[in-house]
């Protein structure tokens, strides 16, 4: 459900449960192109998003700039942290649109939870991985072997990790791991008491900021771990034009943002706690999705069907997600495609160029 502008709600979320409680976490580099901006001529539209302090940096662009107002939106932001569950409240109407990470994306899919994915935001695996304290004798993945490393259980990094250890040989039994929350281990880190964090973007460069060291990223490894922008079926099949304008938003902020990554830097500051420039780190080391990234053929998270190398990456981490019991099965990977609204970017790359 949507508000206008004189209707509007507040940020609570529906206490109705859906599926499984997952954790969530969360680039490319093909042309971007420049984003044609609308002319509303009426009061904006209000939706509700879910958002995590994370990676989001096409998301903290529009906000930096008020590019919601240009495309006729009005964000109600509710924030939320991994573990808790967005798709109860987009399934409930009390949220419009949710960011997920890959786990929560591929458990709905998985269970014909009935939602659409209508964007991404990037590759968390360019900076999701294994951080360890200053002095650490820990200076490569084998080093983990035995030690205890903390990383939130069914999250992205978790299903990373478990694919980055496989391709170095390293049984992910080999290593002991405490399932921390995000905030929890930034203060486990702080305070000492863990070894190491396999983490994501905003988190990791928290941990550097005390004086961690990046042992290993996932991307290295050949993993790629995509985040998704979801709405509910219904939702999108009611109001199309609502959300092409939220692609369109999205999409501008990714063409600002990728061209100057500084003039989103405070608005991503302020949201998740990185400094400006920890900010600019995370923005330049993971490139934000585009409506040109998305129906390229070419491009590793193309949405488009002659290329599923967005639901392929989903797939790889519901196999290990399946395999270790998290989920109880893991959806094909043609649910995963068909998952995807391709009619709605298409649509929208064709309303705003």
């Amino acid at each position: 459900m949507i508000t206008s502008k004189r209707d509007t709600r507040g940020g609570a979320v529906a206490a109705v449960l859906v599926g499984a409680l997952l954790l969530a976490a969360c680039g490319s580099s093909s042309p971007h192109t420049t984003a044609h901006v609308a002319k509303p001529s009426k009061a904006p539209t209000v939706v509700n998003v879910i958002y995590q302090p994370s990676g989001l940096s096409s998301y903290f662009y529009a906000n930096a700039k008020d590019l919601w107002a240009k495309y006729g939106l009005k964000i109600n932001p509710i924030s939320i942290e991994a573990g808790q569950n967005e798709l109860a409240p987009l399934v409930a109407g009390s949220a419009e649109f949710a960011f997920m990470g890959g786990p929560p994306t591929i458990t709905a899919v998985g269970k014909s939870v009935p939602v659409r994915i209508i964007f991404s935001t990037n590759d968390v695996s360019r900076l999701e991985g294994l951080v360890v304290p200053k002095g650490s004798p820990i200076t490569s993945l084998r080093d983990i072997v035995g030690k205890t490393i903390a990383v939130p259980t069914g999250s992205s990094a978790w299903a990373g990790m478990h694919l980055a250890l496989a391709k170095a040989g390293i049984p992910f039994s080999a290593v002991h791991t405490e399932n921390l929350a995000p905030s929890a281990a930034l203060a486990a880190f702080e305070a000492g008491s863990i070894q190491g964090a396999w983490i994501w973007d905003t988190w990791l460069e928290r941990m550097v900021g005390l004086g961690g060291h990046i042992v290993a990223l996932e991307h290295n490894y050949g993993v790629q771990e995509p985040n998704s922008w979801v709405v509910s079926s219904s939702f999108v099949a009611s109001h199309p034009k609502v959300v092409e304008a939220f692609i369109a938003a999205l999409n501008a902020g990714a063409v600002g943002v990728n061209a100057d990554p500084s003039a989103a830097a405070a608005s991503y500051s302020t949201l998740t706690g990185v400094t400006p420039a920890e900010a600019v780190t995370i923005m330049k080391t993971e490139p934000t999705f585009t409506l040109a990234d998305a129906l390229s053929p070419s491009d590793p998270l193309s949405f488009v069907s002659e290329n599923t190398g967005f639901a392929e990456a989903l797939y790889r981490s519901g196999e290990v997600l399946a395999a270790a019991g998290i989920i109880p099965s893991a959806p094909s990977l043609v649910a995963l495609q068909g998952a995807i609204d391709v009619s709605i970017v298409k649509a929208t790359a064709k309303a705003y160029g």
